[in-house]
């Protein structure tokens, strides 16, 4: 409210005043009491709709203060959400390169059990090559003897027959 529409109580009751002595003069005057009437109306009524305006911006002006603590209460809270946010998010960093680790110290423990595995798998296989190689050569030499046993037996006369 500007202070060229503050309206103090002399000024509002001026008009009462002139339409007072205005009355104690002649008939011509009716015209002039009418005349400040109308200028006193018009005066109530622009200062009726300034208070109305006034009235009007300080509710306004309540409602913008309350929106404002609103806005900052909510304001708060997001700021903590993502404080807590970013909590998490170090936290789940540091635990997906925990277990990232783990996993790839799991994937070369895997590794070397397979390379021991297939270590001792060729290690099997050449001790089975090397045991069939062995057989397979006596078979060889057995049958060889076979052989020579029967060529023998052939060869010998047959021993007399004791009765």
């Amino acid at each position: 409210m500007s202070l060229s529409s503050v309206v103090t109580r002399s000024e509002f009751f001026f008009p009462l005043k002139v339409l007072e002595s205005v009355r104690n003069q002649d008939s011509k005057s009716e015209e002039k009491v009418r005349q400040v009437r109308d200028e006193y109306e018009k005066k109530i009524n622009r200062l009726q709709g300034e208070l109305k305006k006034m009235q009007a911006a300080k509710k306004e002006h309540a409602r913008l203060l309350r929106q404002k603590a609103q806005n900052e209460q909510q304001l708060r809270t997001f700021q903590g959400e993502l404080s807590e946010l970013k909590r998490t998010k170090v936290r789940l960093m540091k635990q997906m390169k925990e277990e990232a680790a783990k996993n790839k110290q799991q994937e070369a423990q895997r590794n070397k059990q397979i390379a021991q595995l297939k270590k001792e798998s060729r290690v099997r296989q050449m001790t089975i090559k090397n045991l069939e190689m062995e057989k397979r050569q006596r078979e060889i030499v057995l049958k060889r003897k076979q052989e020579e046993v029967s060529v023998a037996e052939f060869l010998l006369p047959s021993p007399p027959a004791f009765v």
